[in-house]
């Protein structure tokens, strides 16, 4: 709003919580950006034709990118990614469920044979797979 009164032609705003983004319906903001979102949408698009993920993320060398099903008698079955009390470095990126793609959030709940994108930093990987899920996804 106030690069507009001093005559910008258009306003790009950055926005790292999406909560906020109601909020910029009713500010003179032109367009957004959101990190989390573009990164989300880049690991997307890519997840079912890439073997290496990780350097399409950009992701350096202190995380792994794996690919993980969730098995009917894992502890993930059936929680909230919120619920799962994950190491804080630990991201579920993405999750593929009936060969469809999504953005997973706190709320998304996990189900038997889901398969999620699970971004750790490398100690972290074999702590999270078998307190987690039951079985790496064959496809990567």
């Amino acid at each position: 709003m106030y690069a507009k009164s001093l005559g910008t032609d258009r306003t790009i705003a950055i926005l790292h919580k999406l909560k906020l983004m109601d909020v910029l319906d009713f500010a003179d903001v032109d367009s957004t950006l959101s990190p989390v979102t573009a990164s989300a949408n880049r690991v997307l698009r890519y997840v079912h034709d890439v073997k290496d993920v990780a350097t399409f993320l950009g992701v350096d060398q202190d995380f792994e990118v794996v690919e993980l099903k969730v098995g009917a008698e894992s502890r993930a079955v059936e929680k909230k990614v919120s619920e799962l009390k994950l190491p804080r470095d630990v991201l579920i990126g993405a999750l593929i469920r009936n060969d469809e793609p999504s953005i997973v959030r706190g709320s998304t709940q996990l189900q038997a044979d889901d398969t999620v994108l699970l971004i750790a930093p490398p100690e972290q990987v074999d702590a999270v797979r078998k307190d987690y899920f039951i079985s790496e996804s064959p496809e990567l």
